[in-house]
């Protein structure tokens, strides 16, 4: 998710006109910066979409579960699903960039600095 962020936030800057540009890293280190004090209430909302997606498994169902994720299968298969979602998070990103961009240099009203609501 957070590389969405990212791309989202170089794609704004991009779309400004701003002479100074973040790269990928800087840009990354930045968000996660910003956000390390929303860590706690993040890891809150994760544990109740947790609660809520496994409530109707049995004690056994879950400890099957658990027991799968921590085995050698399960945290290949964790792993492969997030580089996956990171992956496609960050295509998509650099979508949104390069759109915005473009969209910008078609309307280059709020793309040169001058007002407040880029692309309006």
């Amino acid at each position: 998710m957070i590389n969405m962020q990212v791309f989202f936030g170089m794609a704004m800057v991009a779309g400004s006109g701003a002479t100074q540009r973040a790269s990928y890293g800087q840009a990354r280190y930045n968000m996660e910066r910003a956000m390390a004090p929303m860590w706690g209430e993040l890891e809150q909302v994760v544990t109740m979409m947790y609660l809520f997606t496994y409530q109707g498994l049995s004690d056994a169902e879950l400890d099957q579960y658990i027991e799968f994720t921590e085995s050698v299968s399960g945290r290949k298969y964790n792993q492969v699903l997030y580089d996956g979602l990171s992956h496609a998070f960050s295509n998509a990103g650099q979508s949104l960039r390069q759109s915005l961009k473009s969209a910008c240099r078609v309307r280059q009203k709020g793309c040169d600095g001058t007002h407040p609501y880029p692309l309006v």
